[in-house]
Order: C-alpha cells, then structure tokens, then sequence
C-alpha cells in the first residue's frame, strides 16, 4: 500500500516540480549560509542574520495576508468571470503595500533623525534591510496573482528558487572581487529580490491577458470593506508564524551578541533539513485534504496524512542520525573551528523538529478543515511561550537559550494541535497511526458532516519550500 500510495503521489508533474523546488530551496540556502559563514567575521555575519531577522518582522504590516486573499479572492472571481473584480483587487492591494512601505520609511526617517545609536546594525545596513522590504512586498503581490490564477510552479519559482540563486551568485562575486560586508551583502539580496520581482510581475502580467483580455476596472469594483474584513484574520495567522519562526534570532540580537546570532542561525539552518520532506509534502498533499474534508471522506485524509506523516518522519529520523553522527565534522569542516559550540545547540534544536515529525502536519490539517481559528490560537499560545523563555534563557545561556525555547515551543504547539486535531476533525496525524494505517487497509467510512468554525476565512495557503510552524 505504500508503494503504491507513493507512486500515485509522484505520478502528478505539480507535485514533482514542488518537491523538487522545495529541496533546491533548502540546498541552495544552506550553501548561502555556508559561503557567507566562512567570508564574513562571525560579528558581521550576525549583523547580517539579525537584520533580515527584524526585516522579516517589520515587513508584517505591510505584506500582511496579501498574498493569500489575492489567490482566494481571485480564484472566486474566475469562478464567476468577474474579470473587472480580478483587476480591481489585485489595484487595491498594490496601492495597499505601497502606502504601507510609505508610512514605514516614514517612521524610519523619524527614528534616523533621533540620532539612536545602533552598534548592532549600522546605518548603512539599516538603510539597504529598509530597501529589501518594498521589492520583497512587490514579488509577493506577483505571486499572489499568480497562485489566483493556479500556477504553483510559477508561483514558488521566484522566491524558493530564483531569490536563494541570485543571492548565491551576487555573494560568490563579492567574494571573488574582496568587496564582503553585511552592508553589501543586504545589497545584493534586495537586488536579487528586485529582478524576482519583475520576473514575477512578468508573468502575472503575460497569464492575466491571456485568460482576462483586458485591464478595464472603476472604483465600483472594489468591495474593500469584505477584503479588509478577511484580510484581518489572514494577517493575524500569518503574523503570528512569522513571528514564531524569526522571534528567537532577534531576541539573540537584542539580548546578547550578534556573534551568537550567528551561531545560532548556522544550527538553524542545519536543523532545517530535518522536516524539509515534511514541508514540501504539504504542499502536495494540502488540495485531497481540503477535497476529503468537504466531502467527509475522514478515511481518504486519514490514508492521506498517513503517508505523508511515514515518508515525513522517516526523512526526518534519517536526517537526524546524519546531523548527531556527522554533526561535529561537518560544523568544522564547512563553517570553521570559530562555530564549534554550535553543536550543542544543535542537538536541543533537533528534539523539537524531531517530535514536529512525530505528529505529522496537524497545522495543514487544521487549515484545510477550516479550523483556522484554532491554529491561530496555538500559535499565539506558542509566541507567548516563545518570547518568555527567550527573555528568560537568552541573557545567560545565549543561543542555548533560543534553541530550549524552540524546542519547548515546538513540542507545545504540536501537542495542542495533534489533540485537536483529533478532537475536531476525527482522524491522528502522529507517526504511530501513520504505521497502523500503512499495513492495514482503511475501510470506507460513512460521509460525516464536515465541522467548520464560522465566520473564519480559509487560510490554506501553503508556502512551498519554508519550514512548516
């Protein structure tokens, strides 16, 4: 049964192409962080991290859930050939992510003319992560057009893979040339986003004439005050992973040193592999999980989720008996001897992505089935918890510190959604279910009404090649 579940799984071209993006994103991202590890000072690399750290944070309110209510409410209009609706939302969030950038460099200029001292991040790295936000909300605007119009592929390329790429190739040349600084790295990224962007703007542009034909729309086409309605829940959900994901890098950068940073995000970026097939998965397995939900086929989510928990966890328990056997080889022959207390820190950082694994994807499971509600109210239990032992642990244990932190998180968050999960939907996404239902074959169950949280939009959007909550 597994085979032949595995089988019919890579038998669509889509999921192929997403899993084979999902892996380069993560490979050519590790390279990234190997190149840069070893031609910056560990300080300034840190620096570095730390600035994309608060970029990422910052870029919140002026991306917000775009990208997610443009697929969902550009998918609705095709369905009713609104094409002047189409036109007029994606206008609305333009003008939104624009006017938003607008009032954070104002609050930028405002802080630079206080004169605050920053002996963390200079001015200069401060002014180039500042650029980085508009041409990343602008690639994302492109791609949400492009997920509207169901192209996966098109949609994951730029970021998951053209970004990383271009990154890499602008560092090796500022390597090669002698001219390495956190500064001109940050540089080269928000190059490298820009022409992202206007590939992606390119071809929202190309698939939107050929399936629409025209670019007419009037001020009557904007039901802003529904958009903004669904927008609010979107962007709190969406918020609230960001912030769980980058909170711990700078809480490191604000609580103790930007060589710790460093460090920290070197084990990061190690530990990442580890639920990469799991994260990648998702984005295939996402559509027959919504599609058995509607249809309350508990018995196909349920062989569904089985699968992937398997193929998920097996990668994950591989990759780890990689990282604790070759860990300390590969710290030192790929980073350098100045990163050899990164494996510690490593192995804590391990216990919770391996136990993520263990519960398979209960966040998906809850997306898809319409219990958004209920992943948003985990993850804000886990952003308190996150951010407490941070600002406990941080200022003594440094980068330990932040990986006690994830872990607990991890292992909280995960056992909330597991257990709703069960609760709610009826079926267990955990490893040890996983097995039962490979060796023996689920009967058919009776139809059941799907359950639903009113009121709720259905964020199930699912970022192909980034780590999963």
């Amino acid at each position: 049964m597994f085979q032949k579940a595995l089988k019919q799984l890579l038998r669509r071209r889509a999921a192929v192409a997403m899993l084979v993006i999902g892996f380069a994103n993560i490979g050519i991202g590790f390279i990234t962080t190997v190149l840069l590890a070893n031609i910056l000072p560990p300080a300034e690399y840190g620096s570095y991290v730390f600035a994309f750290g608060i970029a990422n944070i910052v870029a919140l309110p002026i991306e917000m859930g775009l990208p997610t209510l443009m697929m969902r409410e550009i998918a609705r209009y095709r369905a009713n050939e609104n094409h002047r609706a189409i036109i007029a939302i994606a206008v609305w969030v333009l003008a939104l992510v624009l006017g938003t950038f607008a009032l954070t460099l104002a609050a930028a200029m405002i802080y630079w003319g206080l004169g605050i001292p920053s002996e963390k991040i200079g001015l200069s790295l401060q002014i180039w992560t500042l650029a980085l936000l508009l041409p990343l909300a602008l690639m994302n605007w492109a791609r949400g057009i492009l997920l509207g119009f169901e192209k996966p592929v098109q949609f994951a390329l730029p970021d998951s893979i053209f970004r990383p790429a271009l990154l890499l190739t602008f560092v090796g040349m500022l390597a090669y040339s002698g001219q390495v600084s956190a500064p001109y790295v940050m540089a080269a990224h928000v190059l490298a986003v820009a022409l992202c962007f206007i590939w992606s703007a390119v071809g929202a542009f190309r698939i939107v004439k050929r399936q629409i034909g025209s670019f007419e729309f009037s001020r009557a086409d904007m039901d802003v005050g529904p958009w903004i309605k669904s927008l609010i829940p979107i962007s709190l959900v969406k918020g609230v992973r960001i912030i769980n994901r980058r909170i711990d890098i700078a809480m490191i950068g604000f609580l103790s040193t930007t060589i710790a940073v460093a460090g920290y995000n070197i084990a990061v970026q190690i530990v990442s592999l580890i639920l990469v097939a799991q994260t990648v998965l998702n984005s295939v397995i996402a559509p027959r999980i919504a599609f058995a939900h509607e249809r309350g086929d508990t018995a196909e989510m349920q062989r569904s989720i089985a699968l992937a928990t398997l193929v998920s966890t097996a990668f994950a328990v591989a990759t780890v008996a990689g990282i604790v056997i070759f860990g300390p080889w590969l710290i030192d022959r790929m980073f350098g001897g100045q990163y050899g207390d990164v494996y510690p820190v490593i192995l804590v950082l391990c216990i919770g992505q391996l136990f993520s694994a263990f519960m398979g994807p209960t966040a998906l499971l809850l997306n898809m089935s319409r219990f958004e509600k209920r992943t948003l109210q985990t993850g804000l239990v886990a952003a308190v918890i996150n951010v407490s032992i941070n600002f406990a642990l941080i200022p003594s244990m440094l980068a330990m510190g932040a990986a006690i932190a994830s872990s607990v998180t991890l292992v909280v968050i995960q056992m909330q959604r597991w257990w709703m999960v069960r609760r709610l939907i009826g079926v267990r996404s955990d490893i040890f279910s996983a097995l039962v239902h490979i060796r023996t074959p689920v009967q058919a169950a009776s139809p059941v009404t799907p359950t639903r949280d009113s009121g709720q939009p259905d964020d199930g959007a699912v970022d192909p090649g980034k780590p999963i909550d």
